[in-house]
């Protein structure tokens, strides 16, 4: 049965997933033409950006896809939580993305709701396995 943990969990794998067929597809295609294009590829910014936040989306999705399906397979949790780590992975993603820039206060908020998220789950977890 699909619940809301599970299908966040899902939606970040899935964010994952489509973060490493964009880096392939958009720059790492660039090695085919040539050592010198793949050379300027790795330094331009716009990969630069891509880059980082492709790291900081496969250091997040772990920790929020783990406690979802834990939470998912006790029939726990807040549902608002697993919204949240969607919210703030996929927004953080897309702001930094659209920004095109390693260094921007609009995605911001997103990085708060990921912190708000995993300390909610964390709870959720401390709950559901006392109770």
């Amino acid at each position: 049965m699909l619940t809301v943990h599970l299908g966040a969990a899902v939606t970040l794998l899935v964010q994952a997933l489509c973060m490493g067929i964009y880096m392939s597809v958009r720059f790492r295609a660039a090695a085919l033409q040539g050592p010198q294009s793949y050379a300027r590829t790795l330094k331009s910014n716009e990969f630069q950006v891509a880059h980082a936040v492709q790291l900081n989306n496969a250091e997040w999705t772990p920790m929020f896809v783990a406690p979802l399906l834990y939470l998912h397979s006790v029939a726990a949790g807040s549902t608002l939580a697993a919204g949240l780590t969607v919210i703030g992975c996929c927004g953080y993603v897309a702001t930094k993305i659209s920004a095109d820039t390693t260094v921007t206060t609009i995605s911001a908020p997103f990085s708060i709701l990921r912190y708000v998220a995993l300390a909610w789950l964390i709870v959720d977890m401390v709950h559901a396995s006392s109770g």
